[in-house]
């Protein structure tokens, strides 16, 4: 697991091809990922310019912070957990923009859910939600709640 995607201070990812043996990033030929800051993806840039690389992918990380920030709590305190999360601006970012809350759902193996959301609402009091029905998502639905929920 790249952790140095949880920096703070790193908003970009990229994948790119080095294309030229001058590039002070890998060898010629190698395929390689990076997460950045705003400085560094200012020179991976000028590299590009430079036809030292070739940029194939590029991610804002801002979007996921969220998400990123909770995956690496429940990392942390349960490597060995087996779960999925998603935000809902990774669904629909022009909907999640249009009602300006965004959502965290964490799936969790069968019954181990009550471990996540302990973990989570240490970090995230009053943001956490335990396997809501659609009733009680609505009634405490805040900006950047997380959901629990025990997948079946």
């Amino acid at each position: 697991m790249a952790l140095e995607r949880f920096d703070p201070e790193v908003t970009h990812m990229i994948v790119f091809d080095v294309l030229s043996s001058k590039s002070p990033i890998g060898d010629k030929g190698e395929r390689m990922r990076l997460f950045l800051t705003e400085a560094g993806y200012k020179k991976v840039l000028e590299n590009q310019d430079r036809s030292f690389i070739q940029i194939l992918n590029h991610i804002l990380l801002w979007v996921f912070r969220a998400c990123s920030r909770s995956a690496k709590i429940i990392y942390e305190a349960h490597p060995f957990l087996e779960y999925r999360i998603f935000e809902l601006v990774q669904t629909n970012e022009f909907l999640n923009h249009q009602i300006a809350h965004n959502s965290v759902f964490v799936y969790v193996e069968a019954d181990l859910g009550d471990f996540v959301f302990e973990t989570l609402k240490e970090k995230f009091p009053g943001k956490i939600l335990l396997n809501p029905s659609v009733e009680e998502y609505h009634l405490y639905w805040q900006r950047f709640v997380k959901i629990v929920k025990n997948s079946s």
